[in-house]
């Protein structure tokens, strides 16, 4: 079922917490500064505010430019059981773009889907709830228009905590406020939380900026792969799993590397080719034209419009030739 409006879903979330035993809160793969900064913050505002035990799923360590929200302290990477009253999944609607096992989805009381994302009508199903928005700019905006209204209850350490997780919401899926998605309503939510004791410099540090030599070599290294098609009208980067050896560096270090390219003058599509295995690839398309979602379709994948990724097998040559052929054929 749909919920239609923000009211609705904070009468929702409140009324379903309250009547909940305990919470489990699941992102999508890969965490990033959205989905799994907007778990923290909705797990402060239940455990402080609703007493209800309260979980974080993520099954892999966290990404290390997340790590200034202590994230290691308020996740689980082993749950207790597999039966929850009631399961939250952020940032994501369909049970398989997360890294939680069907049976968790499955035996829970109550599941509510909270997203920004185009809807894949397939996936679906009428026993849960799904609150949809593709105009949010992050999930974390979405959630906090909807409870902000609790925060006076909370104390000036829990809520500044707060306001640092649902500013690194905003930073993630504007980039810092230069993706085409930024609206008045990033600049206000911004404003609220500046009341809450946030410190932007702070967090834009640790989460975009604090990184290590080598993570910034490795970015030049990317950088030199760049590789232009279409008249230079489409551009190609990639990573390798040598690279990140090379240098120490983990995956997570791929984080972000669209914004290194974002703007190119005369570019159109921006595709970055993340080696994961042997042959094996995932793809970010970026774009302030084509609507780059389709793409993301075609290779299992999804997003927004402007901005969206998939999986494909391959080797580097031949997973290029693939994209650049759906590139073609959506020009």
């Amino acid at each position: 079922m749909y919920i239609s409006n923000i009211n609705s879903l904070t009468n929702i979330l409140e009324d379903s917490i309250f009547c909940a035993n305990n919470v489990l809160l699941i992102t999508h793969k890969n965490p990033d500064g959205d989905g799994l900064a907007a778990c923290l913050a909705l797990k402060m505002i239940i455990e402080k505010l609703f007493k209800k035990e309260t979980y974080v799923f993520l099954q892999k360590e966290a990404p290390d430019f997340l790590e200034f929200l202590n994230v290691s302290q308020h996740t689980n990477a082993d749950l207790p059981h597999n039966k929850f009253d009631l399961v939250i999944t952020i940032d994501c609607h369909e049970y398989s773009r997360t890294d939680a096992k069907e049976e968790i989805f499955e035996n829970a009381k109550n599941v509510i889907f909270i997203d920004h994302h185009e809807i894949n009508k397939s996936a679906i199903l009428e026993k849960h709830l799904y609150y949809i928005d593709p105009n949010a700019v992050c999930t974390g905006i979405i959630l906090h228009n909807a409870l902000k209204h609790l925060l006076q209850k909370m104390n000036t350490q829990d809520i500044k905590y707060y306001a640092e997780c649902i500013y690194t919401t905003i930073i993630n899926d504007t980039d810092n406020f230069v993706n085409n998605n930024t609206d008045k309503d990033s600049f206000q939510v911004c404003t609220e939380l500046m009341d809450y004791g946030l410190n932007p410099n702070y967090v834009v540090t640790e989460f975009l900026l604090k990184k290590t030599p080598a993570y910034y070599k490795f970015v030049g290294n990317v950088l030199s792969t760049i590789d232009l098609h279409e008249k230079g009208k489409v551009l190609f980067i990639h990573s390798s799993l040598e690279m990140l050896n090379n240098l120490g560096l983990a995956n997570d270090a791929t984080s972000k590397m669209m914004r290194w390219v974002k703007g190119a003058k005369d570019v159109e599509i921006q595709v970055f080719f993340q080696q994961i295995e042997e042959k094996l690839f995932r793809i970010s398309f970026r774009s302030d034209i084509y609507d780059v979602d389709k793409l993301a379709y075609i290779f299992d994948g999804g997003g927004h419009k402007r901005a969206a990724g998939g999986t494909v097998r391959g080797t580097l040559t031949e997973v290029k030739q693939q994209v650049l052929k759906q590139i073609e054929l959506l020009k």
